[in-house]
């Protein structure tokens, strides 16, 4: 005759590969929290603004480094063709600035025709003087006065 030790035992050997499954995913489920939690407890250790940068990097650059990637390369095309237009080759060969003159004489077309389209009196002297050039206090004492 079997003894119920024996018993329990046969039946449960039928899930005893079902159980050893069970024991390996929950080992490596607890592996896996030390290994996280090293983890976080090496990005305490980090300075301040090392562990920002680094959330930064995991956050931003590292689930879109596709995006970043074309805009680098659309920067790169943009500075190839500055960098080979004619314009900029121009203008760094003459090395010159325009003269400080042409700058005036420009300005004062400028501000001239500033002046006419907001119909303003074009000139020098053509700002408007004060009348009373004493403060307000002074005025009132010289009315009360007379």
């Amino acid at each position: 005759m079997k003894t119920p030790r024996e018993i329990l035992l046969k039946h449960h050997q039928t899930a005893e590969g079902r159980l050893d499954q069970i024991r390996q995913g929950v080992v490596a489920g607890i592996r896996r929290q030390e290994t996280s939690a090293n983890a976080r407890s090496a990005a305490r250790e980090l300075p301040l603004l090392a562990a920002a940068a680094l959330k930064l990097w995991r956050e931003l650059v590292l689930p879109s480094r596709g995006i970043w990637a074309g805009l680098a390369a659309v920067w790169l095309v943009i500075l190839g063709y500055n960098l080979n237009s004619p314009e900029v080759s121009v203008a760094m060969a003459r090395g010159t600035t325009a003269p400080a003159q042409e700058l005036r004489t420009v300005l004062k077309q400028y501000n001239q025709r500033m002046a006419e389209f907001a119909l303003l009196p074009v000139g020098e002297g053509a700002a408007p003087s004060k009348q009373n050039p004493q403060p307000r206090s002074h005025l009132s004492e010289s009315s009360r006065n007379t």
